[in-house]
């Protein structure tokens, strides 16, 4: 599964229009009578977060498209018309659906599998049918495509009506979840070739053979559902240093309806609302192994007079991905070794809320939680965020408390 984070989300320059209804063949001409095969494409990264080769390994940054190696996608396209239901499969009907799983697996509800290539971004299809074709008229599809990382989806879980397509996840704190809906770019709306004639049968006619003839196919930038929480140490005085991170784990929901299509763009996304349980979700590397042990703590030398998060932090282990809330309660497991001829291993368990001034923790969004750590035992717990990339910084510790 792959997965890297945040809002990072994928801002695409995408054109705002009011008409996009089809209008029929007359406006712009048959399509001639030829195999136009369907093509799309996944849009250049903007600090997309997604994990290696597709096992749940928790957020990486990347701005380039290796960040999608060995990533899978799921697409739909159904027919633009009021009358079109997505409960229908491409089995059942390929003019209303043109696109899904089903095609690769007899009932198969989810959308086709795709992956994306690294030297022109398009998708390369996965499963039986390798090559799509659109239908022989300007009839013009919307195209929708999620990212599920390596949850696995049994077909139960999976729900089609006439207005969405819906599916049960369970996340464990690596994985995240991306949705997309293909939208005409002003790239490729104003090439200069075209006429002004002819940006509105392209209007009228994206996506469809007509369209993919003048080879403006749809492209997909892809939008986080989940909150990206990373965890930095910073030393409050010298003895913080010989204090190391065992483990971090963080209380969140897990259990969610993603929805990844909608005839309401606004409906797409991830809602935790179905369940009121939490779970704690573990810290892990960024491979998605689990947290090495004696490995984190803070190692300065510097200037003690210095302020606190102006010393030198370490970061603890990958990132987690984590169901968007008002606040999360964090179990961080610390411990030290005796002094002297004491070859005891002292731990403690902190037990601290995390709380932002935005009074919400956005999806699309990363954080960093910053820990002062000035004794095993003594990071109790004032909360500040601080302008970070796209998202906050959140400060965990009470610095004046010792001074």
């Amino acid at each position: 599964m792959v997965k890297r984070l945040l809002h990072i989300v994928f801002i695409g320059a995408v054109l705002a229009c009011s008409d996009h209804s089809y209008r029929g063949d007359a406006d712009a001409g048959v399509v001639e009578e030829e195999l136009v095969p369907v093509m799309v494409v996944v849009g250049d990264p903007d600090h997309l977060i997604v994990t290696p080769s597709g096992k749940g390994q928790g957020a990486i940054d990347s701005d380039t498209k290796e960040a999608w190696e060995d990533a899978s996608i799921y697409v739909f396209a159904f027919k633009r018309d009021l009358q079109t239901s997505f409960s229908v499969t491409s089995q059942e009907d390929s003019e209303w659906c043109l696109l899904d799983g089903s095609g690769d697996e007899m009932g198969s509800l989810a959308g086709k599998k795709a992956r994306i290539g690294m030297l022109d971004s398009y998708v390369a299809w996965e499963g039986i049918n390798r090559k799509i074709y659109y239908p022989q008229s300007n009839q013009p599809y919307d195209f929708y495509g999620y990212y599920i990382d390596d949850i696995p989806v049994e077909q139960e879980k999976i729900t089609r009506t006439d207005d969405a397509v819906q599916i049960e996840v369970e996340i464990d704190g690596t994985q995240d979840l991306m949705t997309s809906k293909a939208e005409l770019t002003d790239d490729q709306l104003y090439r200069e070739d075209l006429t002004d004639e002819d940006r509105l049968d392209i209007l009228n006619y994206s996506y469809s053979a007509y369209t993919a003839k003048r080879n403006i196919q749809p492209v997909m930038y892809f939008k986080h559902h989940l909150a990206r929480l990373r965890f930095e140490l910073y030393p409050g005085r010298v003895e913080a240093n010989e204090v190391y991170v065992d483990s971090i784990t963080v209380r969140s929901k897990d259990r969610a309806i993603f929805t990844v299509a909608h005839k309401a763009d606004d409906r797409m996304g991830v809602d935790f609302s179905m369940d009121s349980t939490y779970t704690f979700l573990s810290l892990r590397e960024t491979d998605g192994s689990r947290l090495r042990r004696d490995t984190y703590h803070t190692d300065y030398t510097g200037d003690y007079n210095l302020p606190l998060y102006e010393r030198d932090g370490v970061q603890v282990g990958g990132s987690l991905l984590v169901a968007p809330d008002t606040q999360y309660e964090a179990h961080i497991y610390l411990k030290e070794r005796g002094k002297g001829n004491n070859s005891m291993v002292y731990t403690y368990e902190n037990v601290v809320p995390i709380t932002c001034n935005e009074g919400y923790f956005e999806a699309g969004k990363q954080y960093t939680v910053r820990i002062g750590v000035y004794g095993m035992m003594e990071i109790d717990v004032g909360v500040e965020i601080v302008p970070w990339g796209y998202g906050g910084s959140i400060t965990i510790d009470q610095e004046d408390r010792y001074e």
